[in-house]
């Protein structure tokens, strides 16, 4: 490569995303719709009426039971309803940990096309019932959870520009609060108004995969996995097809870069390769579990119970609203992540997220609970709270370790990641209402209501404060760990822009100076790695009268 050249590949930036890569990217984002919908879609039916009793639901001694919750016909108890979220969660956990072999195998377009079968099937059990029906049916949809958060995220971002893959790899957090503000939307019509209702929400995940599945040929395989696999003939075309046709020289300068990369790994990464890259082992498992302890989960989950201090009839307006905000700062993150750039939203959004809940457990733990006040303040800091998580955590995560990883160890990366991230959520998912009972010293076996429930926010507030000060620990390691990572090549850990320094001003060459203008740094230089990467990365000169290659 000559000087002029390795500038070209910075300086020659597509100016935007084509149509038919922004079709790709919402097309195979349906699944990351079922991602949202389906973990969401179980708590929107489980309804119970003014006697907070699912029994009574299900016995007819509740007449203020919505007639169409799954309570009526399935007799769900608190440890049941549990066990069917925990199945879901437990399936993701699986999913994430087979689903890289065939995706490395046989390619990120294929595993995810199959993938719809596991949703498809669930939403066929899930309308049974039953409660065994319900369980097999949640795990199922797990599996196809677990398998798409690894498969959508690498086919984006491999099949995006580096200029613009933050913003098209964010697509797929996006689509995932919209899943989750629809499962409230789907819950409060057809629960509240409809009879049976439940079965038509259940059955919905079934739409989107079957919808994919007819839009499967604007869906195009990876490019970089098609070159890995030989077959450049038909990654030139797929590139060709997702660049505008101005951008047609561009695309074939971006092919020859994947066959360069291509040359210097084996066509499937191994499990060994990956480990030994520690840097980018500690940065995505790190931010992929603290994006599952930072307490997410939970604070959607009591979310319902805070919007009742502020006097809120239906819990349903309280799960819309943070969805909506979800879904809104979602899209703000996706119009800024090729803008302020990956480190900045982490920043951003983990400092928000420390400085809220920390303001919400002062606020429930000293404010009067009669009083307005609590109530309005506790809904603002929730809201702040999923404005910095959507920022940051949600969908900048997964853009930080498509980043990082190359083409060869990408899927296991992934698969190593979000397995770390659903078991965490299996574990929080599993000790939350235990810790809450510890924390506020919790008498389950008094008789007075309103005590019980004071204790309870008390423990509440003490978890806040726990998950406070994860949120602060994550900013601390995303401000001395994380490096920005935008406009870097796959695998360059700190190669977002080649350095440029003036040859005699430097000081770095050594008695001849006359010649040289510029040196200029390749990526892969930046930021240390292993000595074979060392070896492998080029020092490009430019010449002061004729830019000769080296």
């Amino acid at each position: 490569l000559g000087a002029r050249a390795a500038k070209a590949e910075f300086s020659k930036a597509p100016r935007s995303p084509s149509r038919p890569l922004y079709a790709a990217a919402m097309i195979a984002s349906l699944s990351s719709f079922l991602f949202g919908y389906t973990l969401a879609a179980l708590n929107s039916v489980l309804k119970t009426g003014d006697d907070n009793d699912a029994s009574k639901c299900y016995n007819g001694d509740d007449d203020s039971c919505p007639k169409g919750s799954i309570l009526n016909d399935i007799d769900l108890s608190i440890w049941l309803q549990q066990s069917a979220t925990g199945a879901a969660i437990f399936g993701a956990w699986l999913g994430t940990l087979f689903a890289a072999p065939p995706t490395d195998r046989y390619g990120r377009r294929t595993v995810l096309l199959i993938n719809n079968t596991l949703f498809v099937l669930g939403a066929a059990l899930n309308t049974l019932p039953s409660v065994s029906a319900l369980l097999i049916g949640r795990f199922l949809n797990g599996l196809g959870i677990g398998c798409e958060s690894i498969v959508v995220p690498i086919l984006i971002s491999e099949l995006s520009h580096p200029d613009y893959r933050g913003k098209m790899t964010s697509i797929h957090q996006l689509f995932i609060t919209i899943g989750i503000l629809f499962a409230g939307i789907m819950g409060y019509i057809f629960v509240l108004y409809v009879d049976d209702g439940w079965r038509i929400v259940a059955a919905f995940t079934a739409v989107p995969a079957i919808l994919q599945l007819l839009l499967s040929s604007y869906l195009p395989e990876s490019p970089k996995w098609l070159v890995v696999q030989g077959r450049v003939a038909e990654a030139k075309q797929v590139l060709l097809s997702m660049r505008p046709a101005s951008e047609a020289e561009e695309a074939e300068d971006e092919l020859q870069s994947m066959i360069e990369e291509s040359q210097e790994t084996e066509a499937e990464g191994t499990w060994e390769e990956l480990l030994q890259d520690r840097r980018l082992v500690l940065i995505g498992v790190t931010l992929f579990a603290l994006q599952a302890i930072t307490g997410v989960n939970s604070v959607i989950f009591y979310s319902t119970t805070i919007f009742s201090l502020a006097g809120v009839s239906f819990d349903i307006i309280g799960t819309v609203a943070v969805g909506a905000v979800n879904v809104i700062m979602a899209v703000v993150s996706v119009m800024l992540m090729d803008k302020l750039g990956r480190r900045a939203l982490l920043l951003m959004g983990t400092s928000s997220m420390t400085a809220s809940l920390l303001c919400l457990a002062i606020v429930l733990l000293t404010l009067d609970s009669a009083g307005t006040v609590q109530g309005i303040l506790a809904v603002l800091c929730v809201l702040a709270y999923i404005t910095g998580f959507s920022l940051g955590l949600a969908a900048t995560v997964y853009v930080v370790v498509s980043d990082l990883a190359p083409t060869s160890t990408r899927s296991k990366a992934f698969a190593l990641a979000t397995s770390v991230n659903w078991f965490c959520n299996l574990l929080i998912s599993m000790f939350t209402l235990s810790a809450i009972q510890g924390l506020g010293g919790v008498d389950t076996d008094a008789d007075d209501d309103d005590k019980i429930a004071e204790e309870e926010k008390v423990g509440v507030s003490y978890m806040y404060v726990l998950f406070g000060a994860i949120c602060a620990f994550a900013f601390l390691f995303v401000y001395t760990t994380v490096p920005e990572t935008q406009h870097m090549r796959d695998g360059a850990i700190g190669a977002e822009e080649p350095l440029l320094i003036n040859g005699g001003g430097a000081g770095l060459s050594s008695g001849n100076d006359s010649g040289r203008d510029t040196l200029v740094m390749h990526p892969k230089i930046r930021g240390g790695g292993s000595d074979s990467a060392q070896q492998r990365s080029l020092l490009l000169y430019e010449d002061g009268d004729d830019e000769e290659q080296r």
